[in-house]
């Protein structure tokens, strides 16, 4: 176990180092080019026209002090690529910096834009770059060309006041687009962009489905036609951007017609006769995904109707038939057999693609998996679980099926064979699909009855995503929430005697059996074990767990409390309805002595935040003391300065009878005007 736990700390981390490598490189490199005479890849640069793309890199890498500083540089960048735009898009470079200030120009050069990639559809949808640019186009015209149809969200005043000046002063691409005030005459341009570039994709299907950059294109049409706005992750700025905070899920008012131009697409691929042989192809199998996502919250009855044909003619028939049959050569290479064309090497290029195309990488069970295939579990098993684009297929399905799909998908592909899955290195993911989407009792009753006993051996293996999972069902449901508990106990082995049971919630948390807990004397705290165990206090009748916590050193719950994983453990246990008040009071008293500690660290100040709002007048008056005896050293940190602003340690210290009634005020108006504030 301790060697599972590893290797997803290793994958965790090779993850995260392999993007960052790939943003640093591209940034660190990219002036390099130009002192060997290679002004980035694709079409050629004068030297001049390099140098001035490298300064513009520069200045955006340094970020800019308004919105009037970014729309400015887009201006007179794109100004620069006048009767040039398709030449100067197609290099790395250039279509990178002109990707990135697209979205905030003004109207004369968007429309420059849209005309002239209009004309040259064909060339653009296989380039390389440029494709990334038509991209943009499309994405961006949906924004504004929707935007009149849709107000503003409003900014929500539980963020904090910074964060909202920087909203209003640097708008995202999706906020500006929005919001802009724009003449009807541009937003009926943009709407029949939208269109445009869909109609010819789909009336050139059999040229784009199998094409690289092609297909990436036609996924952003199926989401600009549903109303929706794809976030994508660009070279040029470092971290987390505002803009990757921004909603993409909710989907916007879009015209009728665009609902008509999506169902004509589904009818047409369900049309060619490869359409069960979709899903096992890495192209197609994004593109049906993108296809029954976009239709998913527009038009649920064609959804069913494509999930359906792919249940039964593409999931369903087993290892061993798809060996045996004639249809198992790729579907790229039999596509261009039947049409006489020789297959086209995909080239060797990075290319930026939706999520269901990136590596198959889950962040808390911190696996990687870089593999397209993968070895059947055994010949009876559905041959949809033999490939890695088939498995993501099926995923998205799960995700966006209705009550009578789902108890199909899992009546036919799951049931009997769960175990077996569970301990897949990639479809142990699929089953932590389907234990996230169950709504049935019933349904999941059985999924767990056939799972219970194979959870010691999960947690061996290293797959903890399915227990994880099997625990948020079982609170979601309020089922076999103590045979749950039960089955944990017996696999760390800490059923009996009563020193193994009181280790209990330590153990969850490092999600190791007792023997092996014992001899490890890190801090280490997994991040599914953290999860389980906030589930678990939830459940109905937490007591053994709420006990094992009260029963454990102060000193040992502040490591825990400070940690990134361990800090929500306090959230489950003061938030929790089968906690009682006086369990949580025994945990403010328990941690008598550590709240200096506490409070000084990111994490922590939060835990005891929570514990403060949570604990009654006498308790609260109680931390603060503890807090102002040490005041210098509470100041002393960003986080302890938050703390003593948030609680008036500074009034306490001079009068604690004055603090009580200024707590006892501000509750009260707390109170009254919880709705407005």
């Amino acid at each position: 176990m301790a060697e599972g736990n590893a290797q997803h700390d290793a994958g965790k981390t090779s993850y995260r180092n392999k993007l960052k490598k790939r943003k640093k490189k591209f940034l660190a490199n990219v002036k390099g080019f130009g002192k060997t005479g290679n002004f980035g890849r694709g079409t050629h640069l004068d030297s001049d026209e390099w140098n001035y793309y490298i300064n513009i890199l520069d200045a955006m890498k340094r970020g800019f002090d308004s919105l009037e500083d970014k729309t400015t540089m887009s201006d007179n960048v794109l100004e620069q690529t006048i009767d040039k735009e398709i030449h100067t898009s197609s290099n790395q470079v250039a279509c990178t910096i002109i990707e990135a200030l697209l979205p905030y120009s003004n109207v004369e050069n968007f429309e420059r834009f849209q005309t002239t990639f209009a004309a040259n559809f064909r060339p653009i949808c296989s380039d390389k770059f440029s494709s990334h640019i038509l991209e943009k186009i499309v994405a961006i015209s949906m924004l504004r060309g929707v935007g009149a149809d849709n107000p503003p969200e409003s900014t929500s005043s539980d963020a904090p006041l910074a964060k909202k000046r920087k909203t209003v002063e640097m708008p995202s691409e999706r906020e500006y687009n929005l919001t802009t005030q724009f003449t009807g005459e541009h937003r009926q341009t943009c709407r029949e962009f939208v269109v445009k570039a869909s109609k010819f994709l789909m009336n050139n299907l059999e040229d784009f489905v199998w094409d690289t950059y092609g297909s990436h294109i036609m996924r952003t049409c199926f989401d600009s036609l549903s109303g929706v706005f794809q976030v994508k992750k660009s070279f040029i700025v470092g971290g987390p951007s505002q803009e990757s905070k921004s909603t993409t899920d909710k989907n916007l008012t879009v015209p009728d017609e665009w609902l008509e131009i999506l169902q004509e697409y589904a009818k047409r691929l369900q049309a060619w006769p490869q359409f069960p042989d979709f899903p096992y192809n890495e192209l197609s199998s994004g593109l049906v995904q993108s296809l029954c996502t976009a239709l998913h919250t527009r038009d649920k009855s064609t959804v069913k109707h494509m999930g359906k044909r792919l249940l039964n003619e593409a999931f369903l028939p087993t290892a061993a038939q798809a060996e045996t049959s004639d249809e198992k050569m790729d579907v790229k290479e039999k596509y261009d057999i039947e049409d006489g064309n020789e297959t086209e090497t995909k080239p060797d290029v990075e290319v930026e693609k939706p999520e269901v195309d990136e590596e198959k990488y889950d962040p808390a069970e911190g696996e990687t998996s870089q593999q397209t295939e993968v070895e059947p579990i055994d010949k009876n098993m559905p041959s949809v679980f033999t490939g890695e684009p088939a498995i993501r297929c099926l995923e998205t399905l799960i995700q966006i099926s209705g009550p009578k799909l789902f108890t199909q998908i899992y009546a036919m592909l799951f049931c009997g064979r769960l175990v077996k899955l569970s301990t897949g290195r990639l479809t142990n993911f699929s089953v932590q699909k389907l234990l996230d989407r169950v709504k049935e009792k019933e349904e999941f009753e059985a999924i767990f009855d056939e799972l219970e006993t194979s959870i010691e051996q999960l947690l061996q293996i290293g797959y903890t995503g399915v227990v994880s999972a099997l625990a948020q069902a079982c609170l979601r449901l309020c089922t076999r929430q103590g045979p749950f508990m039960k089955a944990i106990q017996t696999a760390l082995d800490c059923v009996q005697p009563k020193e193994k049971s009181d280790k209990f919630a330590m153990l969850v948390l490092k999600l190791k059996p007792y023997k092996v807990a014992m001899e490890d004397k890190s801090n280490f705290i997994h991040i599914h074990g953290a999860v389980i165990l906030q589930a678990m206090l939830q459940f109905n009748k937490p007591i053994k767990l709420v006990q094992c916590i009260l029963d454990t050193e102060n000193a040992t719950l502040t490591e825990i409390f400070c940690s990134p994983k361990g800090s929500h453990v306090v959230d489950a246990f003061m938030d929790s309805k089968a906690v009682g008040e006086k369990s949580r009071e025994k945990l403010i008293r328990h941690m008598d002595g550590c709240y200096l500690q506490m409070a000084i660290s990111k994490h922590g100040s939060w835990a005891v935040e929570k514990m403060f709002n949570c604990a009654s007048d006498p308790l609260k008056a109680r931390i603060v003391k503890e807090l102002g005896e040490k005041q210098n050293q509470l100041n002393g940190s960003p986080f302890g300065r938050l703390l003593n602003h948030k609680f008036h340690v500074d009034t306490y210290r001079l009068s604690p009878e004055q603090w009580r009634a200024s707590f006892k005020k501000e509750s009260k108006a707390d109170r009254l005007f919880k709705d407005i504030l």
